[in-house]
């Protein structure tokens, strides 16, 4: 019992402490490379859903897909999911991979994501210098009301 009770434990240690890390376990990456395929063939509600999923992986790896397809969808349902999955991250490579993308993207719908994400993420207070950058160089007014919100 106690032996079965500490491979347990230390299962548990290793996957929580990867997760510290920024690491992704080989299923997450699986889940990422599927997102790719299934955003390519699903209908509306299964692009949301699988945007939505991706709010469970944080890291670089993650942020990447939801900014590089989640944010440049031509459904809006899609995009704001996105950008709330995006708003869900917490680890510091990731967010600093989002700001240096995403608020300097060509896509005007990636710059409103990441601005309206940035502004709702649990650590908003930190993005602030960020999104005011932002604002003084934008000129889509989509963009400078997700900034503002």
């Amino acid at each position: 019992m106690n032996a079965n009770f500490l491979s347990l434990t230390l299962v548990c240690l290793s996957l929580f402490s990867g997760a510290l890390c920024g690491q992704i376990t080989a299923s997450e990456k699986e889940q990422i490379a599927d997102f790719y395929k299934y955003m390519k063939k699903e209908k509306v509600p299964g692009r949301v859903n699988q945007v939505g999923l991706l709010s469970f992986i944080d890291g670089k790896e993650s942020s990447k897909a939801l900014i590089d397809v989640g944010l440049q969808d031509k459904d809006i349902r899609v995009r704001l999911r996105a950008s709330w999955a995006l708003s869900t991250k917490n680890d510091v490579d990731a967010i600093q991979f989002i700001k240096d993308t995403g608020l300097v993207h060509d896509n005007v719908y990636v710059r409103e994501g990441v601005a309206r994400a940035l502004g709702k993420n649990i650590d908003a207070e930190k993005h602030v210098d960020d999104l005011v950058k932002l604002l003084k160089r934008e000129s889509k007014s989509i963009v400078l009301i997700a900034a503002l919100e």
